[in-house]
């Protein structure tokens, strides 16, 4: 009877895809390399609809993923930069007031509130979700594929992996150099559809088995004194911006001209009972304003404001000035 249960259980073991990886970090630094360059293609599943599928529509560059950490080596996240120009495209680090890890340290994915992204790295993969990530720290969607440069095949369930000849070995080695766009989604449509789901299982069962450490636990107070470091130094890069000589004179400038602006205005006020038009000219071009019963309205005291009649397309007909130009500048005129 125990040489059957073990062979069930040997059985179960070797059909299920084998996840090495005790964090996403480790996935991205393969080899131990920090950097390392990716693909990037839009998911055509549609966010929706993309649970555990990986189909990669639209390439969309190139990019250098950057796994950042403190100086004790704890990894933060991660940085992704254009590896053609160099351009920041995006950053994902829980020094960031609102990213954080799922778990610590065995963090299988980092998500943000209350905007709602998300990343995970699994194998030669980078999966953003954007801006639809719930906050019962589940994954359940994809929006961007990531796949990195170099990677020649689909991982294989254990148990199914044959040892591979000289040629074939090769081959692989020269398609690493240089895998053109098309054979890198040809690589995608090889993953199995549970791949996703069997990772966030197998490391939910890791996560929940796993007890934090002493070590674990400074670690951890350290990426949160470094997220208030962060936020202390934009703090204090601000205040040092705000007392500084040169914007307190632009703020002076900008609350002269504010002060101005509305010094060059005047609010004119209809308390009749009737609708009235207001209009500078005769032209029938310069148009006019319509102030119903009770309205108001703050016009160009420099103007010369009369009540009329309006013209159609023809002529204006000017009746009583309500303000003379240049008067009552900042004020306000009852129209009686």
């Amino acid at each position: 009877m125990k040489t059957t249960f073990y062979f069930v259980m040997i059985c179960l073991l070797v059909s299920m895809p084998v996840f090495a990886q005790q964090s996403m970090f480790d996935a991205v630094a393969k080899d131990g390399q920090d950097v390392q360059y990716y693909r990037k293609y839009k998911n055509t599943a549609g966010s929706s609809d993309s649970d555990g599928k990986l189909v990669p529509g639209e390439y969309v560059g190139r990019y250098k993923v950057t796994v950042m950490r403190l100086s004790d080596g704890t990894p933060i996240g991660f940085d992704i930069d254009d590896a053609e120009t160099g351009e920041g495209n995006a950053s994902a680090t829980v020094v960031q007031r609102n990213m954080h890890y799922n778990h610590f340290p065995l963090t299988s994915f980092l998500y943000s509130t209350p905007r709602g992204d998300a990343y995970t790295a699994i194998g030669d993969l980078i999966l953003h979700n954007y801006m639809h990530y719930s906050n019962d720290k589940t994954w359940k969607k994809h929006d961007y594929l990531y796949i990195r440069e170099g990677a020649t095949a689909a991982p294989q369930e254990e148990g199914k992996k044959k040892k591979k000849g000289f040629l074939a070995r090769m081959k692989d080695k020269a398609n690493s150099l240089g895998v053109k766009k098309d054979e890198y989604q040809k690589i995608f449509t090889a993953y199995p559809a549970d791949y996703i789901s069997s990772y966030m299982e197998s490391m939910k069962a890791k996560q929940d088995a796993y007890t934090m450490t002493s070590l674990d636990r400074m670690k951890l107070e350290n990426t949160k004194k470094a997220r208030a470091a962060k936020v202390k130094g934009v703090q204090d890069y601000n205040r040092k911006i705000i007392e500084s000589p040169e914007y307190q004179a632009a703020l002076a400038k900008q609350n002269r001209d504010l002060a101005y602006s509305k010094g060059q205005k005047v609010t004119l006020v209809n308390k009749t009972d009737s609708t009235i038009y207001l209009m500078t000219g005769t032209s029938s071009a310069g148009g006019y304003e319509t102030l119903s019963p009770g309205a108001s309205k703050t016009l160009n005291c420099q103007a010369t404001w009369h009540r009329g009649t309006p013209g159609g397309s023809s002529s204006h007909q000017l009746h009583a000035v309500v303000n003379s130009s240049g008067s009552n500048c900042g004020g306000t005129v009852n129209i009686n």
